[in-house]
């Protein structure tokens, strides 16, 4: 799940409480240029309207089906595409792909509430799970996933009766040190749906984050980067260290090594890296669990630049994030 997705669920639960009939749209099946993951969600009250399905003038057209009572069913399966659906076609998708949702019609009930907070509990207890609706009622059950559960396998499974849809957490970035390059990770960060927490308790770097107005892409969290870090950290969880200061990036290092944070990088040259490889083998540490450390942080695209170095990270973040 992506970070706007958990807003769709607290938005639906609040729909309910104001008894507002919605949509929830799930996308099922998508062949071409769907940019959208399968699973991924879309929520509609006749007036507002949180994530997408493709682009937004597409969006807006299926919006005006259901403005104009085109779905009559409580659940019902749509597929949009290259086939014209509407006068002004602008339900077709570039290069000739499609989407099938799942399109829900939510009426609200205290059963309706009920299964939305326990979507909501899920999502915020930070697990993997799986929600099975039933075609025929349209009711749907919810199961955690075991740990040992892997992103690869596949996420929506349809019968003639069911269709299954497995979730996993909502990928967090845990950033040590407030600096430049970490300013922009967060940001690209939070934009890509990832979310960010920033620990820094130097009152310079504090003072620095109030006087730029910049730390809304984050959660700013003023304590010491190991309690940081082991407050927070599971298998979904990237830790990075940008504050190139060992006294506060080698801490969190260590502990994220011993963690299983499926991503732990650390900013540095390859000299300082050494550097830092030798204190940490001098404090214990054996050399296969450093071998998990990623540094220099980042994909080697000859970044130079805090924005560059950003793109880097956050490249190599999403490139490995299909291992979880």
């Amino acid at each position: 799940m992506q970070k706007y997705e958990a807003l769709i669920i607290e938005s639906a639960i609040q729909w309910i409480k104001e008894k507002k009939d919605f949509f929830i749209c799930t996308i099922i099946s998508a062949k071409g240029a769907s940019v959208r993951p399968l699973g991924s969600i879309f929520a509609y009250d006749g007036t507002n309207k949180i994530g997408f399905i493709s682009e937004p003038r597409s969006d807006d057209a299926f919006c005006e089906l259901l403005n104009e009572g085109y779905f009559k069913e409580d659940i019902t399966t749509f597929t949009y595409g290259n086939q014209l659906l509407n006068k002004e076609k602008t339900l077709c998708l570039p290069c000739c792909g499609n989407v099938t949702l799942l399109v829900e019609k939510i009426t609200p009930s205290s059963d309706m509430l009920k299964n939305f907070l326990i979507w909501n509990d899920l999502i915020k207890k930070r697990v993997g799970f799986q929600r099975t609706i039933n075609k025929e009622n349209n009711k749907s059950t919810f199961i955690t996933l075991p740990e040992y559960y892997k992103s690869e396998e596949k996420n929506v499974i349809k019968n003639e009766k069911t269709i299954q849809i497995t979730y996993f957490p909502i990928i967090q970035v845990l950033i040590i040190g407030a600096t430049p390059v970490a300013k922009h990770l967060a940001k690209q960060a939070s934009d890509l749906g990832f979310y960010v927490k920033l620990c820094e308790n130097r009152k310079l770097f504090l003072d620095n984050l109030a006087y730029e107005g910049v730390n809304n892409n984050f959660e700013l969290c003023k304590e010491a980067s190991d309690l940081f870090v082991r407050k927070r950290v599971d298998k979904h969880t990237a830790v990075v260290a940008l504050a190139h200061d060992p006294s506060i990036d080698d801490d969190a290092i260590s502990f994220s090594l011993n963690s299983n944070a499926f991503y732990v990088g650390a900013i540095g040259s390859s000299k300082n890296n050494n550097k830092r490889t030798k204190r940490l083998k001098n404090a214990g540490m054996n050399e296969i669990i450093l071998s998990k450390l990623r540094a220099p942080i980042g994909l080697m695209i000859h970044s130079q630049t805090p924005t560059e170095i950003a793109v880097s990270i956050i490249a190599e973040l999403i490139s490995l994030r299909h291992t979880l």
